[in-house]
């Protein structure tokens, strides 16, 4: 049993779209983007076979297996431009559609943006709560 093709380093990082429009801000898309890490395709490996190890059991490499089945038929319905990824977000890891993007749209949030800005953009939280 191998890891499934899909699961190569992307050197990508994550950011959100940010607009204002009749002033509210309202966050769109994400966007993989070179560099970095952060933004990973939708996968998980197990060791490869014959390399058994105890912290990842038969039942783990099962587990993982069912899972990256899930994503791959996710992966295949995805919007017209988009790409299943596994996105580092504050707190844990967040399934997203992305677009790949060469450049970095300007307002955009980015992993250098402030924690309570981060969480807004990825609706982990209300804007009010993070302000006060």
């Amino acid at each position: 049993m191998g890891n499934p093709p899909n699961c190569t380093d992307t050197g990508c990082y994550q950011t959100v779209s940010k607009h204002v429009v009749d002033g509210q801000t309202k966050y769109s898309t994400t966007n993989c983007n070179d560099g970095g890490a952060g933004c990973n395709n939708p996968c998980f490996l197990s060791p490869i076979a014959g390399e058994d190890r105890d912290f990842h059991t038969d039942s783990l490499r099962q587990a993982t297996q069912q899972i990256n089945e899930i994503l791959d038929r996710e992966a295949a319905n995805a919007p017209t431009g988009m790409l299943l990824r596994i996105a580092e977000v504050p707190g844990g890891l967040m399934l997203t559609w992305s677009e790949h993007s060469d450049t970095v749209e300007p307002g955009s949030v980015t992993p250098d943006s402030p924690l309570a800005e981060r969480k807004i953009a990825y609706g982990l939280a209300h804007a009010a709560t993070e302000a006060s």
